[in-house]
């Protein structure tokens, strides 16, 4: 069930300085405010988060705002794809192999609930 704390877990992927720097400003801080609330809200609900950071010697580390309220180290990654990471499935608290459900959820619910194209 999508509401059982057990089952959840909330991810960060890739929110990095030298991302971010080239993103509109404006549009990145409310990306920044919402993960901040999102995080708060996932202590409180005891939902586990995780973030990662992709290729961080050259994309420089996740944005201070949010470093700083994730309380474990991130996962780095070469790949684009977290699952294609070695470790992200490891870290990741949900213990299934249905990580393809997963990503197809947020799939659909990104082309059912907003208006843009995802390119594949």
């Amino acid at each position: 069930m999508i509401n059982d704390q057990r089952l959840s877990q909330v991810v960060f992927i890739d929110i990095q300085e030298k991302l971010v720097d080239v993103m509109i400003k404006n549009e990145i801080k409310k990306v920044i405010d919402a993960s901040t609330i999102l995080i708060e809200a996932a202590k409180i609900l005891e939902v586990p988060c995780l973030y990662t950071e992709q290729y961080p010697k050259g994309l420089g580390p996740t944005v201070k705002e949010l470093k700083s309220l994730l309380p474990h180290p991130p996962i780095e990654k070469k790949a684009f794809s977290c699952l294609d990471a070695p470790n992200f499935k490891s870290h990741s608290e949900i213990k299934t192999t249905n990580y393809f459900v997963w990503i197809r959820n947020t799939y659909l619910y990104f082309t059912n609930s907003i208006s843009f194209e995802i390119f594949r």
